[in-house]
């Protein structure tokens, strides 16, 4: 119960509707008289209230997980028929990001498709082909596997991801369900694809009748709000009119903040893996966006409160003057205290770390080669999860008989780095290399690919190849792990740095005990600091003897490199990396 309030003479109960029913609602409260004058009494009453919201809460909730299978399954079925339809009529296009032979395939398959559309027989055998597709559809659904269907199984984590849906636990009735609402629409499409192809489109009844109920049965566009950079151009564009009125405006401040501002862009679509609009951004958010920015850049607790300052500052300046852009400022009450160590990144435990290898080894799937290699580099190399994701082949390179990364902004290839400090030669993890990292690279190469990972395709909107399925695919495995939402895939990262890290202090302590170290680095202590934050790609203060460092660092940073070591079986995650049928 939330409150029991007297309003004039008699109490009254106040419930609260969740958030995710009061769209259904229509209110974000419940007010009920508790007809009565007596405090006590209301106590009493106030639980029958409550326990009929949770009863109304709980139908809601149901209406809605049934409302929800018929929108997706619409939503799946109108864009099979529309796909159908761009194939027949030849109007399919490939997307930028497809490789070369997809492409080729997509060309080849239109020109099949205009030649049988073009003659009788043609038509006849476009109509049995889809004929077969209802058989085969109609087959799963009876039998009760629809997920064996793969362009069913493969829509349905896309959608749920779309529209942000926890994937239902493997084989639930939940799953069960969706997938077998998605397998009917198909089968329905299918059908109406028979019509079509025999030129029956206006005339028919089935077409008419159930297109108009799978559009009905759409979800609702959700409000997203504009674009969170649009949002920090429009501040800007404001903040930097206002400030140059003033008599003592400095344009060193105003360059400061314009890179502060980038710096903040840049964050926020690295750690959310697109333009995040600005009603999507919830208090839980916001926090994490944080803790990523304090972890990732290394920065001082007053560092990370000077850029949450700026976002606050927008989302109140929007509040005040375009108070349609946001319903509330996430950021308001997300400052850090400053002047105290700041709490140390959630890393997974070792226990954690040997449940998800056996988590890698057990989901490994060859046509997803980067749900495995990906977190496996960020664990082994602490590359960042784009820098891994933007890799084309011959970014891995040898010098000096040491295989590296070749970690750089090409523009050509629309690659990236986080700043000038980020573009580095990496070595190769042997670990990498004993699980079949460099046989999966040639694998790659014979099957003429320029890219390390095909299915990492570029985003124009968001400038990166490391994106919102992908991210919600590779945090999936994770979730099966730990629900803690600081425990991420980029978690890794400081498992990695913190493995080195440790190692050093080792070695430290051996020094100091009169010990032999383990850690050879002998002669090279002063170049230490500096290769190791070129392994990170993190900036470094000062300089020390550029020229000898030059000639040292690749070997240097290897030895870096290699001090990251767990104690995890991987056994069982080679033999699968390296079986035949992979």
């Amino acid at each position: 119960m939330d409150c029991v309030t007297r309003r004039g003479k008699v109490y009254w109960a106040i419930i609260s509707v969740p958030l995710d029913l009061q769209n259904s609602l229509g209110k974000k409260q419940i007010w009920r008289s508790l007809k009565t004058r007596n405090y006590s009494v209301a106590r009493s009453q106030s639980r029958k209230v409550l326990l009929a919201a949770d009863q109304l809460f709980i139908k809601i909730r149901n209406k809605m997980d049934s409302t929800l299978t018929d929108a997706i399954a619409a939503e799946f079925g109108l864009d099979l028929l529309r796909f159908n339809d761009e194939l027949r009529l030849g109007t399919m296009v490939a997307s930028p990001n497809d490789c070369k032979e997809i492409t080729a395939s997509l060309e080849a398959v239109k020109q099949v498709y205009a030649k049988a559309s073009k003659c009788p027989e043609g038509r006849y055998l476009l109509g049995e082909s889809a004929k077969v597709m209802v058989d085969r559809i109609t087959e799963h659904i009876f039998a009760g596997r629809p997920e064996d269907l793969t362009f069913v199984s493969g829509a349905y984590e896309t959608f749920l991801n779309k529209h942000g849906i926890d994937l239902p636990p493997f084989e639930s009735k939940d799953e069960k369900e969706l997938m077998s609402a998605m397998a009917q629409s198909a089968k329905l499409a299918f059908i109406i694809e028979q019509e079509r192809i025999q030129g029956i489109r206006d005339e028919s009844e089935l077409q008419h009748r159930l297109i108009a109920k799978w559009k009905t049965d759409l979800p609702p566009q959700k409000d997203t709000g504009i674009p969170v950079s649009d949002l920090l151009a429009q501040y800007y564009a404001y903040w930097d009119k206002e400030y140059r009125k003033k008599p003592d405006a400095n344009e060193y401040r105003i360059k400061r903040k314009e890179r502060e501002i980038a710096t903040i862009k840049e964050s926020l679509l690295e750690y959310f893996g697109k333009d995040i609009g600005v009603k999507e951004i919830t208090d839980d958010k916001a926090i994490e966006w944080r803790d990523y920015l304090m972890t990732e850049n290394q920065l001082s607790n007053s560092s990370v409160n000077k850029y949450l300052d700026h976002v606050a500052g927008a989302f109140r300046w929007a509040a005040a003057r375009q108070r349609k852009h946001v319903d509330f400022n996430p950021f308001e009450k997300t400052q850090l205290p400053e002047g105290v160590q700041r709490e140390r990144s959630r890393e997974f435990s070792p226990v954690e770390l040997q449940q998800y290898i056996s988590i890698l080894a057990d989901t490994y799937m060859p046509e997803y080669p980067e749900n495995c290699w990906i977190p496996l580099i960020i664990l082994y190399n602490g590359m960042r999860n784009n820098e891994i994701a933007q890799l084309y082949i011959d970014d891995i390179q040898e010098r000096d008989g040491i295989l590296y990364f070749r970690i750089c902004a090409n523009g050509d290839r629309k690659q990236r780095i986080k700043k000038d400090t980020s573009q580095r030669n990496l070595p190769i993890h042997s670990k990498l290399i004993e699980l079949g990292f460099m046989e999966y690279v040639e694998k790659m190469k014979a099957t003429g690919q320029d890219q390390l990972f095909p299915n990492c395709m570029y985003n124009e909107k968001t400038g990166r190849y490391y994106g919102d399925n992908l991210s919600a695919r590779l945090n999936t495995l994770v979730d099966c792990i730990s629900t803690d939402k600081k425990l991420r895939v980029y978690s890794l990262r400081a498992n990695f740095k913190t493995a080195i890290e440790n190692k050093f202090a080792d070695a430290a302590i051996d020094a100091m005990e009169g010990k032999t170290s383990g850690l050879d680095i002998a002669g090279l202590e002063k170049f230490v600091d500096r290769a190791f934050n070129d392994v990170m790609g993190h900036s470094a203060k000062g300089g020390t003897g550029d020229t000898t460092y030059r000639k040292v660092q690749l070997k240097l940073m290897q030895r870096i490199v290699e001090q990251a070591e767990y104690p995890i079986d991987t056994l069982k995650l080679k033999e699968v990396l390296q079986s035949p049928m992979m």
